[in-house]
């Protein structure tokens, strides 16, 4: 065999093996990262309806011993409900940056009334992220890497990003812990 053929003949199958028909599927691109954001569009959760139940098995004592009512307990934790659920019309203009690593919330227009309920978009404000190769999850991290708070994407292209999750409400001595799904549906600013 003439050696300075060796290269040509590699060359020629190195070509040959890689024309061959690719049948893995592409991963999607991680398209978090938008120049103008996401706005937040609004929130669904069945919250409510799980604090409503919740209420509705306390035991008769517990809500004897509490010296109100069912409906005054569960009408109790509307605010957190509301700070939780809610999308402030202040909130609609803003935009969620994902960019290396950063979550940056961007307010835009009419700024939030900084006494009120946390608002929605809350959670993310100055955190961390990671996703998986897939971006089927979306794990927003604190910024001491202490809490790590997994949400699937449900949805992302380029107008629209749906994130969920299941949390549990915590938040009243009285009623005790519940679980609630949560999500969030934004668009492309």
């Amino acid at each position: 065999m003439n050696y300075q053929s060796f290269p040509f003949l590699l060359f020629v199958l190195l070509t040959a093996a890689s024309c061959q028909k690719d049948t893995e599927p592409v991963s999607p691109i991680n398209q978090l990262s938008r120049f103008d954001g996401w706005q937040i569009v609004t929130v669904e959760s069945n919250i409510a309806a799980a604090a409503d139940s919740t209420v509705a098995a306390l035991p008769d004592s517990t809500v004897a011993q509490s010296g109100r009512t069912r409906e005054e307990i569960r009408e109790s934790l509307n605010p957190a409900i509301r700070g939780l659920t809610g999308v402030d019309d202040c909130e609609r203009d803003d935009a969620l940056f994902f960019e290396s690593g950063v979550v940056a919330y961007g307010v835009a227009g009419t700024a939030c009334d900084s006494t009120s309920l946390p608002h929605v978009l809350t959670p993310f404000n100055r955190m961390r992220y990671a996703t998986d190769i897939d971006v089927t999850t979306l794990t927003i991290i604190s910024q001491d890497e202490t809490e790590r708070t997994p949400y699937n994407v449900e949805r992302i292209n380029g107008e629209e990003l749906v994130i969920q999750r299941q949390r549990r409400m915590a938040e009243n001595l009285l009623v005790p812990a519940y679980p609630y799904n949560i999500t969030y549906f934004f668009r492309a600013r």
